[in-house]
């Protein structure tokens, strides 16, 4: 089963890159059959799922540990307030 996906690329993003990196690109492009723009758009877009997919997961371990924590304090609160615990001790 092929499963065809057409990606337009309609903005223009311009970026200034030191002499090595263009070479490398366009030496990698070369390899791949790509001109070195469409290797570059992949590039930055993967780049940006990567970002994403990261700052995903830290914000559900950030959540998770939250829920911890205020689940931990409010069990503390709760036995300070009805006496079992005493603070001052």
């Amino acid at each position: 089963m092929t499963i065809n996906v057409r990606v337009t690329r309609d903005e223009t993003l311009r970026i200034k890159v030191a002499p090595d990196i263009l070479r490398r690109l366009e030496a990698l492009a070369v390899r791949f059959g790509l001109p070195s723009s469409t290797l570059a758009a992949y590039a930055v877009a993967q780049w940006l799922a990567q970002q994403e997919q990261g700052a995903a997961v830290a914000e559900a371990v950030a959540k998770e540990i939250g829920g911890q924590a205020g689940d931990s304090l409010r069990q503390l609160v709760e036995l300070v307030g009805s006496g079992q615990i005493n603070p001052d001790s």
